[in-house]
């Protein structure tokens, strides 16, 4: 090889040399020029554009591994360093980001919301009855339950956004924390405003609310960390723990409680309520919920007894002289019409000793026509609160076909 060959391959080797130099240079700039546009954007805080906050920690985060991983850049420790920093200083004010949503937006449910995502129609207002007999397709959706809005749509995403991003970067238990404790601080003052613990007729349809509030909640659990690697079981338990508690507390003394027609309303709801709820609680719990809708039933069916034998054993002599609906049946309907639906049997009895007693009532009238029409007019009376209180499906069709 002659003088010159070398000389020109030599030459050829630096020109190489220089040109993957500038190249890696100009790589590097390309890098550091990421990283300044990254700064900027995290040093704004996620408030103002959460999207475009979590595009710059990802391209910090591939800057790192380009740098960490090239054995052309090893060196780079200054790069290495500010991306690390950069990183800690995002996953601190994503973490706070997502504290302050929680903290602002996790407010207690109104019974009022609550009242119209329950399915029955006792509970709904009256405009939303009289739409549902206006428009009879809307039964259909009246029928299942809503879930109440825990947070506003709005910022449901921000929340599964941020939360991903704080799982992705190591923080599960501090998002864990700031969660659980944010919705249960929520959840027990929503069960505070249900006030279930008084015994009285309006308690009891608060009482079925609890349906709503629970499911509700597990399923927003479950939105917030949709497709996100975070144990929501175990987070829904811990939140959920202690207004499950108080619930059980509330069912206890329900179940304890003096033995009258006034507080079966009270009874059969609690019983209703832990018996479809049993599922969501945890698994620490549920022996002790389905003990405690054994008591409730147990006390029902006894409360039920008494009040089928106060019916016929009524010997009230008012005489209503026009044969109009008589007080003891709208007394007694008062109380047949806060019974859970999954009792129905109860209500037959119960009903059926109200027929008989009103039978009995008929005889007091010396006039025929008018012992005729006020067995009319009560049974009107009857049919028309059972289709009022849709119980139709609970009693079946029959039994209004034979009343009628």
């Amino acid at each position: 090889m002659s003088h010159s060959q070398v000389r020109g391959q030599a030459i050829m080797k630096a020109q190489e040399n220089i040109d993957r130099a500038i190249g890696s240079a100009e790589t590097m700039l390309q890098q550091f020029d990421v990283v300044r546009q990254s700064e900027a954007v995290i040093l704004r805080g996620p408030h103002e554009d959460l999207k475009r906050y979590i595009e710059a920690v990802d391209m910090l985060k591939d800057v790192g591994h380009f740098v960490s991983s090239n054995k052309n850049f090893k060196s780079c420790e200054g790069i290495l360093n500010e991306v690390s920093n950069l990183l800690t200083k995002s996953s601190l004010m994503i973490g706070e980001e997502f504290r302050q949503l929680m903290d602002t937006y996790s407010k207690p449910n109104r019974p009022e919301g609550l009242f119209d995502c329950h399915p029955n129609p006792l509970l709904a207002s009256k405009e939303d009855s009289e739409e549902v007999e206006e428009d009879p397709s809307k039964s259909f959706q009246s029928a299942m339950h809503m879930n109440p809005t825990q947070i506003s749509p709005r910022v449901l995403p921000l929340l599964h956004d941020i939360a991903h991003q704080l799982v992705q970067d190591g923080n599960q238990q501090s998002c864990y924390r700031i969660y659980r404790d944010a919705r249960a601080s929520a959840l027990e003052l929503s069960l505070q405003k249900l006030d279930i613990e008084k015994l009285s007729k309006d308690d009891a349809q608060r009482m079925q609310l609890v349906k709503v509030l629970l499911p509700g909640e597990r399923k927003f659990c479950d939105q917030s960390f949709d497709g996100v690697a975070f144990n929501k079981d175990q987070c829904f338990a811990e939140l959920a723990g202690s207004s499950v508690v108080t619930l059980l507390g509330s069912g206890d003394v329900v179940a304890r409680s003096i033995r009258s027609h006034e507080n079966l309303p009270v009874l059969l709801n609690m019983y209703g309520v832990m018996l479809e709820l049993h599922p969501e609680f945890c698994s620490g719990m549920r022996e002790a919920a389905l003990n405690l809708a054994k008591s409730l039933a147990q006390a029902a069916q006894e409360t039920v007894i008494d009040f089928e034998e106060a019916i016929g054993k009524d010997s009230s002599k008012t005489i209503l002289h026009n044969g109009n609906v008589h007080p003891f049946t709208v007394k007694r309907f008062e109380t047949v019409s806060e019974i859970d639906s999954q009792l129905a049997v109860f209500i037959m009895r119960i009903l059926q000793a109200l027929q008989n007693n009103l039978n009995l009532k008929s005889k007091q009238y010396e006039d025929p026509a008018l012992s005729h029409i006020f067995l009319m007019n009560n049974l009107h009376y009857m049919v028309m609160s059972v289709r009022r209180l849709e119980a139709k499906d609970i009693l079946g069709g029959d039994w209004i076909e034979k009343h009628r």
